[in-house]
């Protein structure tokens, strides 16, 4: 509290402890003059003039409580931008371990960043935590737990409905479950908000490689097929052609 007082009240105070109309002393006992500050005997009155405090100016009557507001608002900015650096680099980190296919321990670092991840203002996608939860939804289906794959891509699909990724990881976890015709409405969807879009759009893959895998699950779910295919991690994400089959 040091620097939040000494200017406040360094004027106030400086001036009882100096030598003006009291004397050097404090309370003006027993300074230059007689007892009590009363003059001696044989010499006048003290002339000196009393010092006055300059007024104070309308930032320096600043009370304690506006500026604990402000500290308590610098703390708060300074806490949300941790916690958004934090989300990013446990996303990154989850990442990295999918690329290594440490696909349990990626599943663990979505998981916490989806704690940490910033809400969307009204009325808009949450892109941050629908990445999030579609990343997780990968992993599970690497793992082959198509049952939780598909709650994270239903969660991805609310939270970014016009997202192509989300509704393709949908499909890709339903494609596991034997959800055929399902599946296939999903990588439809998929495709017609990539066409729209071109959001993330690969050479071979696209709107194209989504409609070839709703034909895939089409075929699945009339008996034509011995197994249906489930997207692995590129397909999933572009529209790849690269697969592994369903566990039944």
């Amino acid at each position: 509290y040091s620097d939040e007082y000494s200017d406040e009240y360094s004027d106030e105070y400086s001036d009882e402890e100096g030598e003006g109309e009291y004397g050097g002393a404090p309370f003006g006992f027993g300074g230059r003059g007689g007892p009590f500050g009363a003059p001696r005997r044989g010499h006048g009155a003290s002339t000196a003039t009393p010092k006055t405090s300059r007024p104070r100016t309308k930032g320096e009557h600043r009370g304690r409580g506006e500026r604990a507001g402000e500290d308590k608002a610098r703390k708060a900015d300074a806490r949300s931008e941790a916690q958004a650096n934090k989300w990013a680099r446990l996303k990154q980190q989850g990442n990295e371990l999918m690329v290594r296919k440490d696909f349990v321990g990626a599943c663990g670092k979505y998981a916490e960043a989806l704690k940490l991840a910033p809400a969307a203002a009204e009325g808009e996608e949450n892109r941050d935590a629908a990445t999030l939860h579609s990343n997780r939804a990968n992993a599970l289906i690497q793992l082959g737990n198509f049952a939780d794959a598909l709650h994270d891509g239903e969660a991805a699909v609310a939270l970014a409905p016009t997202w192509f990724k989300a509704h393709a990881r949908r499909g890709a976890a339903l494609a596991g479950l034997g959800r055929h015709a399902e599946a296939a409405e999903a990588y439809e969807r998929a495709a017609e908000l990539e066409s729209a879009k071109g959001d993330g759009a690969k050479p071979g893959g696209g709107a194209g490689g989504f409609r070839a895998l709703a034909a895939e699950q089409r075929v699945a779910g009339a008996g034509g097929g011995a197994a249906a295919a489930v997207p692995g991690q590129g397909a999933a994400s572009s529209g790849g052609s690269s697969s592994k089959k369903a566990k039944k």
